[in-house]
């Protein structure tokens, strides 16, 4: 019997690697990119004056102007200004003028886990598209994973290349790049180019097997200290996705679920192939080596595991801020209990849990545990969701939610009394401070980047409408989310505007994002 399980499960992995392939072979020679000139005079910054009654500062909500030069950059602000008062400082220097009154200015979200791809064709998100759904969801920056591109982002000439194609594209909004870590990268000498490298950000690394046609290998434990070591010398952070197990463990645990007769269609099955015990491993792996080596950074990656704060709020007091966490939308928003039979679209690594798990997530980022949100946006080709079967042995793991990230949060955090202050916290001041960009990024402050998305909280903020490359987002049809945005600005640039008495509607700017480099090293 155990070898029909077994069996069982090998072919289950057997068609969805090979499904993956067949789209790696349809794509591995992807047409030549179209070049994407960056036009200067679309480019150029109109500067401005903005007024808000709500504009989000880093001590609080209140009444204040914006002046963008430029150079699209903060170049002034007035606490406690007026509509008139703004109008008149703004007719003062020859400066356009914008009355937004009621509507709220925030710090465009910086979203540092996004899963976007442009060398090695394979059918999935690359930067026009994403870039395009982050600016209408009021993220103005993402970084993107090393993995999903084939050959991955773990040498000079991988990130090369990604960086060339990325720009080829378009950028709407503004692009950083994590590099990785893989065994190879640490024996045959390619890590410490990459990491001396300004365009990567910091480090991430796998402690959990990958399938094959990921072009991505996880390390052992022992190993994780070594590329830890160089991260450290570089002074960027190490990240690390929170499971750890074995091949052995994974396979087990896949063919007990296996055997559940007609159980691969309940998300509970495939829950069971993920215990929280894999998360728990991991960071206490991470939480290890960042105690061995002082100037370490240490982040973890996308905590779904309630029971881990415990862990994770002791290794703080010893660590200080030298560790980081974040966690996703998906896990504050949606719980195990209520994921229909078949909804593959809500799978993911680590899955969602329960209800009560929830809740205890969001106890973490009301008392700090947790740091930061990120969307840990993973879209793939529709043929790979499982849609037709709901089976979740064997979808791809993988939520879209880029766009939706900020309505996802504002609605769920809202009703348990946090605030839009508390938003800008958690995406956008310590993202940034994460990959190195807060002496530009993350705040509304004089001198920093006028990345500033504007947004109505209390308006319907769900949208049919996705500008992804594939469709499939469980938040689409959600219609109790809050949070529309009006108009997201990159640099001072306008990357989308959906304004309701243009006969054009939701609209995108030219691209005129930019590829980042680290600015910071301590």
């Amino acid at each position: 019997m155990r070898r029909i399980i077994a069996c069982a499960c090998t072919v289950h992995a057997i068609v969805l690697w090979a499904a993956v392939l067949a789209l790696l072979q349809r794509s591995i020679r992807p047409e030549p990119a179209r070049v994407a000139v960056m036009d200067p005079l679309q480019c150029a910054v109109t500067a401005s004056v903005l007024f808000s009654e709500r504009v989000v500062l880093p001590s609080g909500v209140e009444s204040a102007l914006v002046h963008i030069g430029h150079h699209g950059t903060i170049e002034h602000i007035e606490r406690s200004a007026s509509p008139t008062s703004s109008a008149a400082y703004a007719e003062a220097r020859g400066l356009q003028f914008d009355d937004l009154r009621d509507q709220m200015i925030s710090p465009g979200l910086i979203d540092v886990h996004v899963h976007v791809s442009a060398v090695g064709g394979r059918g999935w998100e690359g930067y026009a598209t994403a870039t395009r759904a982050a600016a209408a969801g009021g993220i103005t920056t993402i970084v993107g994973m090393p993995l999903n591109s084939l050959p991955p982002t773990v040498s000079v000439s991988a990130l090369d290349a990604e960086v060339a194609r990325a720009a080829a594209e378009g950028l709407h909004v503004d692009v950083g790049l994590w590099g990785g870590v893989v065994p190879s990268s640490l024996s045959d000498g390619s890590l410490l180019p990459l990491l001396a490298d300004e365009r990567v950000l910091g480090l991430k690394a796998f402690l959990s097997p990958l399938p094959p046609a990921a072009g991505y290998e996880a390390l052992l434990p022992e190993r994780l200290r070594a590329a830890a070591a160089a991260a450290a010398r570089e002074v960027v952070p190490l990240l690390v996705h929170c499971e750890l197990m074995t091949a052995e463990e994974m396979e087990a645990l896949q063919a007990a679920a296996a055997a559940t007769p007609n159980g691969s269609r309940h998300f509970a099955t495939f829950l069971a192939t993920r215990p929280p015990l894999f998360e728990r491993r991991a960071i206490q792996a991470l939480i290890d080596i960042a105690a061995e080596i002082p100037s370490l950074r240490a982040h973890v990656v996308h905590l779904s595991d309630a029971g881990s704060p415990p862990l994770l709020r002791r290794a703080k007091l010893a660590l200080g801020d030298r560790l980081s966490v974040e966690t996703c939308p998906h896990y504050l928003v949606f719980s195990a209990e209520k994921v229909p039979d078949g909804e593959t679209r809500l799978k993911c690594l680590p899955p969602i849990r329960g209800q009560a798990n929830r809740e205890l997530l969001w106890q973490g980022l009301a008392d700090g545990t947790v740091d930061l949100i990120a969307s840990d946006h993973s879209p793939c080709a529709p043929e790979l969701r499982a849609l037709d079967s709901g089976d979740f042995l064997r979808a791809w793991a993988g939520i879209s939610g880029l766009q939706s990230s900020l309505q996802a949060t504002w609605t769920a955090a809202r009703p348990r009394g946090f605030t839009p202050l508390n938003l800008s916290t958690w995406w956008s001041e310590r993202p940034a401070r994460l990959a190195g960009l807060s002496s530009r990024k993350g705040r509304i402050a004089i001198g920093m980047d006028a990345d500033l998305v504007i947004w109505e909280p209390e308006a319907p903020g769900v949208s049919d409408r996705l500008y992804t490359r594939h469709a499939g987002s469980p938040y689409v049809g959600r219609t109790s989310m809050l949070g529309k945005v009006r108009r997201s600005l990159v640099r001072g640039r306008r990357a989308y505007s959906d304004n309701p008495e243009s006969v054009d509607g939701a609209s995108h700017g030219p691209a005129c994002g930019q590829m980042l480099r680290r600015e910071q090293r301590a």
